[in-house]
């Protein structure tokens, strides 16, 4: 994990330079369009092996691919088979729906996207010059749409942008003041999620003092927004439904008996503002890599995992469902080398997860039952549909 970490460091500079600390692995692509539209194909796939509709595709990074000797992107589906595989690297912590954007690794600027089919198409050099400068990462709706949260200028003010990765045609979203407090806060506008159709794109917009749930209309331009509990905004982890009804998030709560300050996590009804403790008797954790929080396809239950207690004693997973309380469901508790280190959703009952070691599980979530699985391509990324 620390080679890719360290790839990523020069795209994320700007941001190190201002917050003392490496962002992650970061960016690639480019820039107005009107409201989406679907984009053909241009690219014919590397890997002929199409998936049905909805189906989980695994995403993971290999710095030195065996076969090519490059950086490699690889999609393979449970069990270890290969839909495509991409020369580059990740774009950041890229948020990936229905494709994945890939760096070329030979820094020619010839950057690419990939969809669950592995259909691979060029990104215009437009659009990868502003995608591999964004921060945290894009969120990837398709193979021709992706949002960056936050172009950040100078006075720390935030533009969201929808670029069009095969024009790189840029269309202003929205905009926000600077959050005032940039590495307690974060920035002031964060993408976070889309909704099933497409049709919609949630933005976390903070301030000094205040924390929206920010909607967009891609249709129409429309903004609505939703005021969040005060307590959640020095949490910068939030994870939106897909349907747009929930949002979760850490509020602080207080110190445990060791004085190590704690948070519990907590779920809020954006149609009514009710916010409910979820935390139940599952411990506190959190850091994990993004998204440390995550709802499951069809919204019915959130994960969040991280390391125990602020770090040191290994890492957990937890799960709640909507109206239920929080349960472990994987623990490394003072296991060094078996720590978790990525977590996506499989299906609306079952998790992936890899460890430091490379091992791949999956999780049933009404029993807690861990079972090893192949996956192809080494460090997992994520998961498109």
């Amino acid at each position: 994990m620390s080679t890719l970490r360290t790839a990523s460091v020069l795209v994320g500079l700007l941001f190190v330079v201002a917050c003392g600390a490496s962002p992650g692995n970061r960016p690639v692509a480019a820039a107005s369009a009107g409201p989406r539209a679907t984009q053909t194909a241009t690219s014919p796939s590397p890997v002929a092996s199409p998936t049905a509709a909805g189906s989980p595709v695994f995403v993971a990074f290999d710095e030195h691919n065996n076969a090519t000797g490059q950086p490699t992107i690889t999609l393979s589906l449970m069990g270890g088979s290969v839909v495509a595989t991409v020369n580059g690297r990740t774009v950041g912590d890229e948020h990936a729906i229905g494709a994945y954007l890939v760096i070329a690794a030979d820094g020619s600027g010839n950057e690419s996207v990939v969809d669950a089919n592995g259909t691979v198409k060029p990104v215009a050099a437009a659009a990868a010059r502003l995608l591999a400068a964004s921060y945290p990462g894009p969120l990837v709706l398709d193979s021709s749409t992706a949002i960056i949260g936050c172009i950040q200028s100078t006075d720390g003010s935030c533009t969201a942008d929808e670029i069009n990765l095969t024009t790189g045609a840029v269309r202003q979203l929205l905009t926000a003041p600077g959050s005032g407090n940039v590495m307690q806060i974060g920035p002031s506008l964060t993408a976070l999620d889309a909704s099933t159709d497409l049709q919609t794109v949630w933005f976390r917009e903070a301030t000094a003092t205040s924390l929206d749930i920010a909607a967009v209309n891609l249709q129409t331009g429309a903004v609505t927004r939703h005021a969040l509990p005060g307590a959640l905004l020095y949490g910068q982890d939030l994870a939106i439904s897909r349907d747009g009804q929930w949002v979760a998030g850490h509020e602080d709560a207080g110190v445990d008996s060791n004085n190590v300050l704690t948070g519990h996590l907590h779920l809020i009804a954006l149609a009514t503002g009710n916010d409910a403790d979820i935390q139940g008797t599952a411990p506190y954790v959190s850091g994990g890599r993004p998204p440390s929080i995550q709802f499951a396809p069809g919204g019915d239950t959130v994960a969040w995992w991280g390391e125990f207690n602020s770090g040191g004693l290994g890492t957990g997973v937890n799960v709640a469902p909507l109206g239920g309380v929080g349960k472990t469901v994987l623990s490394s508790y003072n296991s060094p080398g078996d720590e978790t280190d990525g977590l996506f959703w499989n299906d609306s009952t079952t998790l992936v997860a890899q460890d430091s070691l490379g091992n791949v599980v999956t999780i049933d979530t009404a029993t807690g039952t861990a079972t090893p699985v192949m996956l192809t391509g080494g460090y997992l990324l994520g998961v498109i549909r």
